[in-house]
């Protein structure tokens, strides 16, 4: 029994060590885990330094997206908003200037407030100066910040 079990082990271990380079030492399925990329924004790939299967770590940059339109869009949003600011500042200074009017136009109107009790001044002097407050006044009321 004993020779038996020798004999069988020397031939399994014959047939285990033979020359069978071209042959496949295993077979089965390999697993892997596919991981999806996307970009932030979109855009022209300028440049792409990875091959497919490599390993990175967190945080690498990978590739560069030609982003010129979107900083040439941002640069004209900013200009239209600086041009917005200057014409707010313009229709706040004209509201300043109507607003210094309509202090001109009241001290006018109490002149002739007085100058009516005297008889020095007509009611129509009085009604335009007061028509021109009132016209004025709906104007120099509209602010900006």
């Amino acid at each position: 029994m004993k020779t038996r079990s020798l004999i069988i082990i020397g031939a399994l271990l014959t047939t285990g060590c033979g020359n069978n380079a071209d042959e496949a030492d295993a077979y089965g399925n390999f697993e892997a885990t596919e991981v999806f990329v996307s970009a932030e924004t979109s855009g022209r790939i300028l440049k792409l330094d990875i091959t497919e299967g490599s390993e990175i770590d967190r945080g690498t940059e990978i590739a560069l997206i030609d982003t010129t339109l979107f900083h040439l869009q941002k640069e004209e949003i900013n200009a239209g908003m600086r041009s917005v600011r200057t014409r707010i500042n313009s229709i706040n200074a004209q509201n300043d200037i109507l607003d210094q009017q309509i202090e001109n136009l009241k001290i006018n109107i109490a002149r002739i407030e007085n100058m009516l009790r005297d008889d020095a001044a007509t009611k129509k002097q009085y009604d335009d100066l007061t028509g021109q407050v009132a016209v004025l006044q709906p104007i120099a009321l509209r602010r900006y910040p």
